[in-house]
């Protein structure tokens, strides 16, 4: 099976604080400095060194695409830093697969693992929002993302509006996953703010990959509580519900709802006099390019992406023209184990069903994101932050495995804490 463990043994963690710590700095990529941010926190975890550690295939297969990122994507005589770069993903799989010990032997340990994950992904999500909050603080005033105008908190230099956006695409998951499961009410309010802070910046850096994000999010987690609850009517009335009471206020222009949106850069790329249409963009053709040129180009350098003139927005296309073919197979078979993980834990019913929702979300969402960006090359840290997240996700499974068939009565739900 895709998501089995091969247990060498357990680790104490007594350091959760401080390696933690420096990954939400560095899934922020405080003052740029990500890479650094995220090897301190494994040394903190490392150094000193009691127990023994868990490791799997994912972790195999990431240390293979970081070896060959290595050799084929930079120069033999670039600094070390940059040659170690690559082995950042690795080293946030194996964080998140270790971070803890694993338990799970009753329903109330496994409870205690899940609100550990729980942990974890909220760190992670919010390391990456924390730096999309701070580039909405330092862009306030701009006029038109369009022009290239947008700069980055850390380090004052141009970054693109796609880049940015893709920042919230992880709180965007957990913030759905909340509101369309059985959570407290502080976490269905932390997530309606959440939404709303990322949906008001997203006018200004008009793109509309986060709204459709967000539509296929609640279309995705509205199917899943269908299915799992058999409560599809319900689902079905309360998106009715929503869309109206939205398509009201908009009408009413309620708290100046419709005066933001149609004074927004957003507003005016798609709407506006010299509005550029939902089907005119050249990103397919580039990728189609991208796939002309792969027999040609199969050792990296950037080849094709000389040839083409630009990124294909596409994380497995940019892996292949970065770093080429022999680091592109191991990526591609890290992901297609970490989706089959992801199937695995959602049909898991030893573990609650808010739990899965999240994991189902966060797969969903940041899946999606690379297939429309270019991750390694632009925004680095998302793809460390789901490494983090897909290695909290085989601890789960691990406790989950360890332990004995949950009775939901007896447990009162165990919804995610």
């Amino acid at each position: 099976m895709l998501y089995r463990e091969k247990q060498v043994g357990n680790i104490t963690i007594s350091k959760f604080g401080p390696v933690m710590i420096c990954v939400f700095l560095g899934l922020s990529n405080f003052y740029g400095f990500d890479f650094e941010l995220l090897l301190f926190s494994f040394f903190i975890f490392l150094v000193p060194f009691r127990g023994k550690i868990r490791v799997n295939a994912s972790l195999v297969f990431l240390l293979l695409f970081a070896c060959f990122s290595a050799i084929f994507e930079y120069d033999p005589a670039s600094s070390l830093a940059l040659l170690l770069k690559p082995f950042v993903y690795p080293i946030c799989y194996f964080l998140g697969m270790n971070i803890f010990r694993e338990t799970g032997n009753s329903k109330e340990e496994l409870f205690r693992c899940e609100k550990r994950f729980g942990a974890i992904i909220t760190i992670v999500s919010s390391g990456l929002v924390f730096h999309f909050l701070l580039n909405m603080i330092a862009n306030r005033s701009t006029v038109d993302a369009s022009r290239g105008e947008l700069i980055d908190f850390w380090t004052g230099k141009a970054t693109s509006a796609t880049g940015q956006a893709a920042l919230a695409s992880m709180m965007v998951g957990l913030s759905i996953a909340y509101l369309v499961s059985k959570s407290e009410k502080k976490k269905k309010l932390f997530a309606l703010a959440s939404l709303f802070l990322i949906a008001y910046y997203n006018l200004v850096l008009a793109g509309r990959t986060l709204y459709l994000l967000m539509l296929i999010l609640f279309a995705v987690a509205g199917m899943h509580y269908g299915i799992k609850k058999k409560r599809f009517l319900r689902v079905l009335l309360l998106i009715f519900l929503v869309l109206t009471l939205c398509a009201i206020l908009y009408k009413a222009n309620a708290f100046g709802l419709q005066t933001t949106i149609k004074q927004s850069n957003f507003y005016y790329r798609f709407f506006g006099e010299f509005s550029q249409g939902f089907d005119e963009d050249s990103r397919l053709e580039t990728k189609l390019q991208y796939l002309q040129h792969m027999i040609e180009y199969p050792w990296g350098r950037g080849r094709i992406r000389d040839v083409v003139g630009h990124h294909a927005h596409d994380l497995y296309l940019d892996t292949y023209s970065s770093a080429g073919v022999l680091a592109f197979l191991p990526l591609v078979v890290y992901i297609l184990i970490s989706l089959g993980r992801a199937c695995s834990v959602i049909k898991e019913d030893r573990i609650s069903f808010a739990s899965r929702q999240v994991i189902l979300c966060l797969y969903v969402v940041l899946n999606l994101q690379f297939w429309l960006e270019p991750i390694l090359q632009g925004v680095p840290w998302l793809f460390s932050a789901y490494c983090f997240f897909d290695g909290a996700v085989s601890y789960l499974i691990v406790c989950a495995k360890k332990g004995k068939k949950q009775n939901r009565g007896s447990c009162g739900g165990c919804e995610l804490q």
